[in-house]
């Protein structure tokens, strides 16, 4: 599903990777195909309609409920993701080209904003805070971590914002479920090998933290997942987070492409709103090294206080 670039902010699901099945003629579908089967076994949502084609796509033409291949759910404001790293039925087709483990397999429900200056910067004020929250339910999951494999299976709250000095991007991430990760990781500072973009990793729920504020009542970062009931998770970056890590960023003067980070502004307020998502994804993942995930979130939105 994509877009409209026409509207100011549009909401979407954005998916890494083209549909590699083929059709009776030999050719890729490229796009996902209508699935009548219950993915609701993986995401924990299953569509109150009939048929449940009207409601689901997934890549493999063949899959069952039994036999699950990657696909989307959406009905209302309701939408499941499933990810599952046997269908990257090409070597290398998802990968970095500078580091051909580096490979990813993601469907991304979220809000890109057409142009990225159509909206004024969030970080007017001393004392505003960006939230981004969801109900969240992650029933499936796995990984492989068996040499050389060490996939990953994971999904963050993503705010991307951009520095006009610059042209850089820079994404906060709420971390909220890893895979097989004893650990959340702790708050991190790096760029995306995929996207050349600045990333700022904090745990969501977790007290302490520079680049996050804590929200009450959210759920907090596990690795365990769970399908009873919808769980609230929010993540908050107040003026002073955003300031925090854009200064470390500055400090640690990384060089992207022509470009280093020692010359981004300082200044939260100018930074623009570029978009939000959810970024469920899967890691370092092949159809060799197998990764999964399955998960459904509702009443996703995003809000701006002072």
């Amino acid at each position: 599903m994509v877009g409209n670039p026409s509207d100011p902010a549009t909401f979407s699901l954005y998916q890494w990777q083209v549909n590699e099945y083929l059709n009776s003629s030999g050719q890729q579908y490229i796009e996902d195909l209508p699935a009548s089967w219950n993915m609701g076994l993986q995401t924990g949502f299953e569509p109150s309609g009939t048929p449940l084609s009207n409601y689901q796509m997934t890549m493999n033409p063949n899959a069952t409920s039994t036999s699950p291949s990657t696909g989307a759910q959406v009905q209302g404001g309701t939408i499941g993701i499933y990810l599952n790293s046997a269908d990257m039925l090409v070597p290398g087709e998802n990968c970095n080209k500078n580091d051909p483990t580096d490979c990813k397999v993601g469907i991304l429900p979220g809000v890109r904003v057409f142009p990225k200056d159509t909206f004024a910067p969030p970080f007017s004020s001393s004392t505003t805070i960006l939230t981004v929250s969801l109900d969240l339910k992650v029933p499936t999951a796995s990984t492989n971590k068996v040499s050389p494999c060490s996939s990953q299976s994971y999904i963050g709250l993503d705010i991307l914002f951009n520095d006009p000095k610059t042209g850089l991007n820079v994404t906060f991430d709420g971390s909220a479920f890893s895979s097989g990760d004893a650990k959340s990781g702790g708050e991190t500072i790096h760029i995306d090998p995929a996207t050349q973009n600045i990333v700022v990793s904090s745990p969501v729920g977790q007290n302490g933290n520079l680049y996050s504020t804590p929200v009450p009542n959210t759920g907090v970062w596990t690795n365990a997942t769970w399908n009873n009931a919808y769980v609230p998770y929010a993540f908050a970056i107040s003026y002073a987070n955003f300031g925090a890590a854009i200064q470390n960023i500055i400090t640690q003067n990384i060089t992207i492409g022509s470009v280093q980070t020692g010359q981004m502004s300082s200044n939260p307020s100018v930074y623009t709103l570029v978009g939000v998502h959810i970024n469920g994804e899967l890691g370092q993942a092949t159809a060799a090294c197998l990764a999964t995930l399955g998960y459904s979130e509702q009443n996703f939105q995003i809000s701006v206080s002072n």
